[in-house]
């Protein structure tokens, strides 16, 4: 009976189905363990395609990074990094995520330098330098290389910014050197922005020195002119001197002629003075010509006055005088101008030697609506207003001052013929008062700026009636005053008349 038993799991054994399962069995097993060998090396070999392709990347990025080319090397190691962590090899994403960094910082600092950020391009340019030394120097040189010269740039900008300072505080000198320094700094790094930057200072500077040296030479010859009213001739050709030296550094060749006329003036005054004193007191009944005003030489009138010379007394007699408030006066040599009494001084104290200056304010405010009787406007000279008790008229600053207590905006120049175009001037303001010396004294007149002919009107003056032909002006034949087409030509264009001293502008 156990051989039976034995025979059967033999025969069991050796039936054919069971022979074909374990054959197949035995297939499928090769056929996995085949798969999965193939997988295995299909894996192996994909794994380091895509390091090799990683690497690759990397290798790009720093080339491109070695070369400056930062945008290219951050889309080459922007796909290292997509590979990396596809492997999933942290070692490589750190290193390629800093790396990143580095690209990233140093292109924010391109656009800040680019930008002309450069205090802020510095500091991010810092930044990458730390990246850089983490990536084992990588582009260290361009990186230097740009801190060094946005380093430059800030020293630069630096510069100009002390120049300004300077320049603000008028020194002149100082703020020149500077901005030549940094125009030079500039130049050599080919930094075109901070060289014209530099250049605008210079130029501005050169400007500012030219205004400066005007205003200076300006002063003197307020100086020189201040010296003459009281008869100080040296001291006022010493003022002159210096101011012409000054206009002829500035090549500005009609100041030049007007101080040397100024000097010529002076050194007249000299020899008048001289001459008078060596031959004595001398009666001079002339009483000026037309067209002169203030300053004039002429002597003493013969026709004496009754009574005190003093403000008190001249105005009762002015009071006395009978003007039409509506008309203008043309020739203050003419019946009731040229009896007019303005200051102390005997003999020097009528309207046909020193009227000038009232018959200018008098006529301007005719022209704004506001007419005044001469007397009032005397008197408010003989205040503060006259020099040296009237001998020589009336002060610039007096006239300003009585014209705006009347309610008018009084603007005030200077010798304008250096400062100011006077045409353009008057025309904006409708109403002026100009004074000018000429080669016999100095006088004010009155000026009307008539925009529908878009010609000026001047009044009380005898030039300006007399040298139309000559200046080729306009018809001086329709009433009072006359008409020309521009009072800077008058004034230089009349050979009389050697510079103009004072502007007012009135509305």
């Amino acid at each position: 009976m156990g051989r039976n038993r034995f025979d059967r799991k033999k025969v069991f054994l050796d039936h054919p189905y069971k022979r074909k399962r374990r054959k197949a069995f035995v297939i499928v097993l090769i056929v996995l363990s085949v798969a999965l060998l193939a997988a295995i090396a299909f894996r192996t070999v994909n794994m380091r395609r895509l390091r090799a392709d990683m690497e690759g990347y990397l290798a790009d990025a720093a080339g491109h990074i070695d070369r400056g080319r930062f945008e290219a090397a951050r889309s080459e190691a922007s796909d290292a990094l997509s590979l990396a962590q596809r492997l999933r090899d942290d070692v490589y994403i750190d290193e390629i995520i800093g790396r990143i960094r580095l690209i990233e910082a140093v292109i924010r600092a391109d656009g800040y330098f680019d930008d002309g950020s450069y205090q802020a391009a510095r500091n991010t340019y810092l930044l990458a330098a730390e990246y850089a030394s983490i990536a084992g120097r990588l582009g260290a040189d361009y990186i230097d290389e740009m801190i060094a010269a946005t380093e430059s740039y800030i020293s630069i900008y630096t510069i100009i910014g002390q120049a300004d300072e300077l320049l603000s505080q008028d020194d002149f000198e100082s703020a020149m050197a500077l901005y030549q320094k940094a125009v030079k700094a500039a130049a050599a790094l080919s930094f075109d922005e901070g060289k014209e930057l530099a250049a605008a200072g210079i130029e501005e500077t050169e400007e500012r020195i030219v205004a400066a040296k005007y205003a200076l030479a300006e002063e003197l010859l307020l100086l020189g002119d201040q010296s003459i009213t009281i008869g100080d001739y040296s001291e006022s050709i010493d003022h002159y001197q210096s101011a012409l030296i000054i206009f002829e550094e500035l090549n500005d060749p009609a100041a030049v002629a007007s101080t040397e006329a100024r000097i010529e003036v002076a050194r007249r005054r000299i020899a008048d003075k001289e001459q008078q004193e060596q031959q004595g007191p001398k009666d001079d009944t002339d009483k000026g010509t037309e067209g002169e005003g203030e300053i004039q030489q002429g002597g003493e009138d013969p026709d004496q006055k009754d009574g005190p010379m003093d403000p008190d007394t001249n105005y009762a007699f002015n009071l006395g005088l009978s003007f039409d408030l509506s008309a203008l006066i043309d020739d203050q040599n003419k019946s009731p101008a040229n009896q007019v009494r303005m200051g102390t001084a005997e003999n020097r104290n009528e309207g046909w030697y020193n009227g000038c200056g009232w018959i200018a304010a008098y006529n301007a405010l005719i022209l704004l609506g506001n007419p005044k009787h001469p007397a009032e406007i005397v008197r408010d000279f003989e205040t503060s207003g006259t020099v040296m008790g009237g001998v020589y008229g009336t002060y610039p600053n007096a006239i300003v001052r009585y014209l705006s207590d009347c309610g008018h905006s009084a603007e005030h120049v200077l010798f304008p013929q250096v400062s100011v175009n006077i045409d353009n001037v008057i025309k904006a303001a409708g109403i002026a008062i100009l004074g000018y010396a000429h080669t016999k004294a100095a006088h004010y007149v009155t000026i009307e700026y008539r925009a529908r002919d878009d010609a000026f009107v001047v009044y009380n003056d005898g030039f300006a009636r007399s040298r139309s032909t000559l200046l080729g002006l306009a018809d001086n034949n329709s009433g009072a005053g006359a008409v020309i087409d521009s009072v800077l030509a008058f004034i230089q264009e009349t050979p009389e008349i050697l510079f103009s001293f004072s502007l007012i502008t009135i509305a």
